[in-house]
């Protein structure tokens, strides 16, 4: 009867800690959010008619815009086990990026020369003033999509940095976005930094 009751209290305590660890997890999360949110990332609400909202779906990253408006795919590494989700996830939004891409530019394409064919034969000049707001449209896509990014935030289980880094080398999509990696230390500082201690 004594062992059973000291195996019960024992296994009650690893409950209890494993639910601490869990609870400090997810305020560590918030932090990380509260603290990204303070530094001028945005995330992407399903309103906004960004053409790049979608490319995540599926994926562990999460849509942000950074400071200059600019798209960045956000994911916090918390251990080695999402290594393979990241890779997937990275592969997985580029080529989706360059999809988009391909699409934009046969529509710019198709603009232009609907555009330079309405300059010979000028009937109604409203339908041209709407195709160059169009077109401006287009090209501010293809704009921000260069200057797309992934950032991995390696928080502390998280070791397999290098594997990120050569994956994302080995992706061949001309529309890769950039690759930023913040190390634990990194975001725990930027945390402090943020009044919004460990």
């Amino acid at each position: 009867m004594e062992k059973a009751i000291k195996k019960t209290l024992a296994i009650i305590e690893i409950t209890r800690e494993n639910e601490q660890l869990e609870i400090e997890s997810d305020v560590y999360t918030k932090r990380i959010f509260w603290m990204l949110e303070s530094k001028g990332f945005t995330p992407q609400s399903r309103d906004s008619r960004d053409p790049l909202l979608d490319t995540s779906d599926n994926t562990i990253f999460m849509k942000y815009t950074d400071s200059e408006n600019d798209p960045i795919f956000i994911v916090i590494a918390r251990n080695n086990e999402m290594t393979m989700d990241i890779i997937g996830g990275m592969k997985a939004i580029s080529s989706r990026i360059e999809k988009i891409k391909y699409r934009n530019e046969i529509e710019i394409s198709n603009r232009l020369f609907r555009s330079s064919s309405m300059m010979v034969r000028i009937h109604d000049s409203s339908s041209g003033i709407i195709d160059n707001r169009q077109l401006s449209e287009l090209n501010y896509q293809m704009e921000k999509m260069k200057r797309a990014s992934f950032l991995v935030l390696a928080a502390e289980g998280f070791s397999e940095i290098d594997k990120i880094k050569a994956a994302h080398k080995s992706i061949k999509f001309e529309s890769t976005p950039k690759l930023d990696i913040w190390d634990s230390e990194k975001i725990n500082q930027l945390i402090l930094d943020e009044g919004l201690e460990i």
